[in-house]
C-alpha cells in the first residue's frame, strides 16, 4: 500500500468527520460514544468538528508536492491519540455507541500502519 494513500484515506476521513460534526454534531457523538450532548457539548463537538477539518486539510498530499514530514507526523499522533482514547472511553469511562470500537479499532490500524510506513521510509533513507 502506497504511504501517500494511507495518509490521504486519513485525511479524509477527518475532513467527513469534521464536517459531520459541524453539522449533527449529536448523531455523530450519539452514534460514536452512545450519549446526548448538553450545550457545552454542542460547543466543544462543534470546535472538533472545524479542527478535525482543518488537520484532514492540512494532512492532505497532492501529486508532485513535496511530502511533508510534519503533517504525516501530525496526523499519525492524533491516530493514536484517538485510538487510545476511544479504548480509554468504552473501558473506563462505560461510554460506547454503536460505532466506537469500529472507529478505535480503524484509528489503531491506521496509527500502526502509518508509524510503520514513516519507519520504513527512514531506514531506505538511511540505507542510501
Amino acid at each position: 500500500m502506497k504511504a501517500r494513500f494511507l495518509f490521504n484515506t486519513s485525511a479524509i476521513v477527518e475532513i467527513l468527520t469534521g464536517c459531520a460534526l459541524l453539522v449533527v454534531p449529536a448523531l455523530v457523538i450519539r452514534l460514536m460514544l452512545g450519549s446526548d450532548l448538553d450545550q457545552v457539548g454542542f460547543a466543544v463537538a462543534r470546535i472538533l468538528g472545524a479542527a478535525l477539518l482543518a488537520l484532514g486539510i492540512a494532512a492532505w498530499e497532492v501529486p508532485r508536492q513535496a511530502l511533508r514530514l510534519t503533517a504525516r507526523v501530525g496526523i499519525c499522533v492524533f491516530n493514536i491519540g484517538a485510538a487510545a482514547l476511544l479504548v480509554v472511553f468504552a473501558v473506563v469511562g462505560g461510554l460506547g455507541g454503536v460505532l466506537l470500537w469500529p472507529i478505535a479499532l480503524f484509528h489503531g490500524v491506521l496509527a500502526a500502519a502509518m508509524v510503520w510506513a514513516m519507519l520504513s521510509a527512514s531506514r531506505d533513507v538511511a540505507t542510501q
